[in-house]
């Protein structure tokens, strides 16, 4: 995914609101972000689990952003982080429920 710098922090900001999820995102900011269809019964989880990817690799890309400013922000890439690792713990609850049948 290839998105500007002002896209990035953009994004990175919407999805620092309490409560965002990536599916509050602008139509073009989830571009990138990829989509299944919906065949198999846990396509929503999949569907989920695209978004949060999507999400994640958009907040890496944030934190580039704001380590590599001429001006580096940490606390905004502490957030980030924060937000990141909170992001990939839910992803792995959702694929150890997958793994185990549930839903």
């Amino acid at each position: 995914m290839d998105v500007d710098r002002e896209s990035i922090i953009e994004i990175d900001r919407t999805l620092s609101a309490p409560g965002a999820t990536p599916s509050e995102l602008p139509a073009d900011a989830q571009e990138g972000i990829p989509a299944t269809a919906s065949p198999p019964a846990s396509s929503n989880e999949v569907h989920s689990i695209n978004l949060l990817l999507g999400a994640i690799v958009i907040g890496a890309q944030a934190n580039v952003q704001w380590l590599r400013s001429s001006q580096p922000d940490l606390e905004a890439a502490q957030r980030t982080s924060a937000r990141l690792l909170a992001q990939i713990q839910n992803l792995c609850e959702m694929v150890d429920g997958l793994r185990s049948g549930q839903t």
